[in-house]
């Protein structure tokens, strides 16, 4: 009768400690950079928009000792932003769960940021 293989003595078990999910790297995505996340209390309102071209121009000229400063023009106008609402979700069947072993929790949150945890 030969010996047991080490294959013969272990059943493989999912571990309990380490999981892999795949998402889209934020290096890649550059939303935020572009346009960063802003908090707002209201869905609809509006906000302030100053004039490219003034904010761009070289108003100010040299000056001599004790002259006023000259007066900077900055027109401003509004724009209105609507904020709209995304949501996903997993579907876990009855099935599913029942089938599911112990190692496997399907209810527990998922992050979909890419931050490291430790």
């Amino acid at each position: 009768m030969p010996n047991p293989t080490p294959q013969d003595l272990h059943v493989d078990g999912v571990r309990t400690e380490l999981s892999l999910m795949f998402t889209n790297s934020r290096d890649m995505l550059v939303a935020d950079a572009i346009a960063p996340i802003v908090s707002v209390n209201k869905q609809s309102d509006l906000y302030a928009v100053w004039d490219r071209g003034d904010t761009m121009r070289q108003q100010i000229q040299q000056r001599a000792a004790g002259a006023p400063s000259d007066i900077l023009s900055q027109g401003v106008s509004t724009e209105a932003y609507f904020c709209l609402d995304y949501a996903g979700k997993t579907l876990i069947t009855e099935k599913m769960r029942a089938q599911a072993a112990g190692e496997f929790e399907l209810e527990r949150p998922r992050s979909h940021s890419s931050t490291t945890r430790s």
